[in-house]
């Protein structure tokens, strides 16, 4: 199913891998454009996109021929098509794992694939990671809501900054100004970066159904990370940046669990128990976190999900909801620390977070009284920074709100109040509940739902607010108690390996001591089977030779043509030979004719000061291997360790010639003759 459209052999790993997505949505490929024009060595980072359906952009195509043409690198390392049925709701966090898996960099980045990126983006990566590797690093992504930048037209950064920018003020995102909701007020889903073999240790991006569709994200292996003892870095000055374009904001998507702010129930549940693997693994992420390395053929793709992935099953889950920003040309302005400002119908309005969604085409939410109306977002921000706005409704101890009243014998509807950590908390029929975040939409008007255990019951505010701080400190209470016998095992396992390694390092001491004789006897070994070798059939040195930089080695051994400068093109081996009488054997063939009688070889025989010279001429080698052979007699040596022996050979440049083979034989003759003519000479 899933196929490798296109794929750039590049041999060498790379520092940094990119997964991009798509999920036959993107209109605009200009992030590949931003990313090619890096300033560090395009081998440094890998660029993957993956896409979920059959779709085959004729975009990327044409980006790839065009940077071909132009002798560029391509813009893309690898194009996986993952050909998934049309009538299945698209997964991203499968695309991570796939991404993750065939990633070959050090460090994984997880991001928006139709953002704009800095030319210093990927040095900075690289840079942070070497200062501080044990992280999970974010970069959040300055949003511009102004629509004379679609199509996209590759607008200067400095304008995405000014007019239209929802969340850039001072020099760097009102995110990363917030201290009171962080969580909300910075893009978690824009760009995250981690160290591969960290993201394989906790199992990669979970799988489980609630994240499929909009609701889901990098932030998910985020929160495991720290979980797992990593630390949560925002960098303050590099940014991704992003313009408008239809469908940006999610609308109409079906969305999973989540805390009412597009925030995944699912994942926040993982930061607030502190686990660390996913609900769901992806069988090739696991079998790589088991074993080390990646199956030879994984499959990434469970059956099941071809059928409960499907549109229509998604569609009648009470898991999921079909997400409506609003009717009537509802927009999001711009984003504060706690409120949203919108627009709708001509008029402004400041909506606190705590709210949740909010459809402004309602006029009942319109004139929810923790709203605030003016005639415009400047309007609307300097009322909520004078202090004139509502208390949020979140905000704990609040005044009780009014219960709600039954008219003519109809009930009154369930109305969210507030919320305590990871619970909403909502009145309905003379009682209050928290209903955990994790459990998504739920009906308390249906009696079923309402007698769910995991959702809290009291007569007041406090008394759910005292159920939930009680719950959850017996939560930590247990974790804690989990995280201290973990810790014991721990701590014995480090004790036992302690004591293997004193074990071991005792063994190591005692085997010193013997190593010095065992190399000693060795070297005498190695002497003796040296000598016999001469004495049999000689040893073959070629091998041990050193090609110089005019020479190449060759299947048929070292070549050096006559095209190359007059001098020395190999030499070896460093030998240490006793007393006697020695022949140096060499078959060599000459490939290009030449005049009779010139050198076209010199052999050098170097021995403690002293060179042997023999020199071949012309006619001592033809067109096939041809042996010649130099005779010389080494007297008492001048130290125990014997002659210090060393060959080297020189071409003359007239032939193109081939050395094959080299062997050196101690002989029992003790005249001095050589068929080159035997020269001695003092070095």
């Amino acid at each position: 199913m899933i196929k490798t459209e296109f794929k750039n052999n590049v041999k060498k790993a790379p520092k940094v891998s990119f997964v991009l997505l798509d999920w036959k949505c993107r209109e605009s490929f200009h992030s590949l454009d931003y990313l090619a024009d890096q300033d560090v060595p395009r081998h440094d980072y890998e660029i993957i996109w993956i896409e979920y359906y059959a779709h085959r952009s004729k975009e990327i195509g044409d980006k790839i021929s065009d940077y071909k043409g132009k002798g560029r690198p391509a813009p893309i390392d690898l194009w996986v098509i993952m050909n998934m049925p049309d009538n299945l709701y698209y997964h991203k966090h499968l695309m991570y794992n796939i991404g993750i898996a065939k990633s070959r960099g050090d460090i994984v980045i997880i991001c928006d694939s139709d953002a704009m990126f800095t030319k210093s983006f990927v040095r900075t990566v690289i840079e942070t990671f070497e200062r501080t590797p044990e992280i999970a690093l974010h970069f959040d992504e300055v949003r511009n809501s102004k629509q004379d930048f679609y199509p996209f037209n590759y607008p200067p950064f400095e304008l995405l900054t000014g007019d239209g920018a929802i969340n850039w003020r001072d020099g760097k995102t009102t995110g990363l100004w917030d201290t009171e909701d962080p969580l909300h007020s910075r893009n978690y889903g824009a760009c995250m970066c981690a160290r591969r073999s960290d993201l394989i240790a906790i199992g990669g991006a979970d799988e489980h159904m609630d994240y499929l569709g909009h609701v889901c994200g990098p932030y998910e292996l985020t929160f495991r990370l720290v979980n797992k003892g990593l630390k949560e870095v925002w960098h303050e000055s590099e940014f991704l940046y992003h313009t408008w374009h239809p469908g940006s904001d999610g609308d109409f998507n079906y969305i999973g669990p989540t805390d009412g702010r597009h925030m995944s129930s699912t994942a926040l549940e993982a930061l607030e128990t502190g686990r660390i693997m996913p609900l769901t693994e992806n069988p090739v992420i696991r079998h790589e976190r088991e074993n080390g390395v990646p199956p030879a053929n994984g499959q990434f793709i469970d059956p099941a999900c071809l059928t409960a992935w499907t549109q229509e099953e998604v569609a009648k889950s009470p898991r999921f909801k079909l997400f409506k920003r609003g009717q009537g040309g509802t927009k999001l302005v711009r984003e504060l620390a706690t409120y949203n400002i919108l627009s709708y119908d001509g008029k402004f309005y400041g909506v606190p977070h705590s709210l949740g969604p909010v459809d402004l085409a309602r006029k009942e939410d319109r004139e929810k009284p923790q709203i605030v109306e003016g005639a415009s977002a400047d309007e609307i921000e300097a009322l909520l920074a004078g202090g004139s706005s509502p208390a949020p409704v979140a905000a704990l101890p609040v005044q009780q709100p009014s219960q709600p009243s039954k008219r003519r014998g109809v009930q009154a509807p369930p109305v969210l109040v507030g919320m305590a950590g990871p619970f909403n908390v909502v009145s309905y029929d003379d009682a209050y509940f928290g209903v955990p975040t994790s459990l998504g939409p739920v009906d308390l008007a249906d009696p079923a739902q309402r007698a769910l255990p995991e959702i809290l019951k009291a007569a007041t505010w406090s008394d759910v607010d005292s159920m939930i701080r009680a719950q959850r400190l017996i939560r930590l209470e247990v974790e804690s108690r989990a995280r201290e016998q973990m810790l014991e095992q721990l701590r014995a396992e480090l004790a036992a390996k302690d004591a293997m390694i004193a074990d071991f390092l005792d063994t190591i001491t005692a085997l010193r001591g013997e190593s010095q004789s065992w190399n000693e006897e060795r070297e005498r070994l190695r002497r003796e089977v040296f000598s016999l070798q001469f004495r049999l059939n000689g040893a073959e040195l070629l091998d041990s030779f050193t090609p110089t930089d005019i020479a190449e080695r060759r299947a048929d051994g070292i070549r050096v043509t006559a095209d190359k400068p007059v001098g020395c093109f190999l030499h070896g081996s460093r030998l240490s030979l006793g007393k006697g009488k020695y022949t140096l054997d060499i078959w060599g063939a000459r490939q290009r004719a030449s005049a009779a009688g010139l050198p076209v070889l010199n052999v050098e025989l170097i021995s403690n000061g002293t060179t042997t010279v023999g020199t071949f001429n012309t006619e001592h080698f033809a067109e096939t291997a041809t042996l010649v052979s130099l005779v010389f007699q080494l007297n008492d040596a001048p130290t125990d360790a014997g002659h210090e022996f060393e060959i080297r050979l020189t071409h003359y440049g007239r032939v193109d010639l081939v050395v094959s083979r080299v062997r050196l034989r101690l002989t029992s003759d003790t005249s001095a003759a050589s068929s080159a003519g035997l020269r001695r000479q003092r070095a």
